[in-house]
């Protein structure tokens, strides 16, 4: 593939092997800083992009951003299914143009492959100290679940939405388990002071 790169000041053309390894540079006509940003097919010498089939059949699936073609894989990081033009493949793994476009803005650290799941975190926090401890350390862990549950609750599980169901039930567990501390507490406070 024949790469080109214009300088934007001087429109000065430069040589592109520079920046096939990184994103900075000098222009060797007017000296002017420049920033590029290359799509790893361009990087890649033998991929070369072609239309998706039509669809012949409605039970056929379909490439999330051209309706009317075939799918002919996913993309590995977010599973969306993608005809031959959207597959884009970048470190060993094939990518769509919304990942690739999510990386490139920052939203996804170095094109990350693997998103912590916060509400599945807080909900860890909340119930296995019950089986691990036979519920002594609810004490500690039931506040905490309930702190990070809320303090995660806008935070992206991924790409894909995720229902706030297990937010709801970590939040909803975390306080019956304070309720029980508090419960026992006040029991054993009037039990003592009974005795007196």
């Amino acid at each position: 593939m024949d790469l080109r790169i214009q300088c934007a000041t001087c429109d000065g053309l430069l040589d592109p092997d520079p920046f096939r390894t990184s994103t900075r540079g000098l222009c060797s006509h007017c000296s002017t800083r420049i920033d590029v940003r290359l799509f790893p097919a361009v990087l890649d010498e033998n991929h070369t992009p072609q239309l998706g089939q039509r669809i012949t059949e409605d039970d056929q699936a379909t490439c999330f951003f051209h309706g009317e073609s075939q799918a002919e894989v996913s993309c590995d990081h977010c599973g969306r299914f993608l005809c031959g033009l959207c597959a884009t493949p970048f470190r060993g793994a094939t990518w769509c143009p919304q990942c690739i476009s999510q990386g490139m803005s920052g939203r996804v650290d170095a094109f990350k492959h693997r998103y912590t799941m916060w509400d599945t975190t807080a909900a860890s926090v909340c119930v296995l100290p019950i089986f691990f401890t036979c519920g002594y350390l609810t004490f500690i862990s039931a506040p905490v679940a309930l702190f990070l549950s809320i303090f995660w609750w806008k935070r992206p599980s991924g790409i894909l939405p995720r229902s706030k169901v297990r937010h709801v039930l970590t939040i909803l567990f975390s306080l019956v388990q304070i309720g029980a501390w508090i419960a026992l507490v006040v029991m054993i406070g009037t039990s003592i002071a009974g005795e007196f």
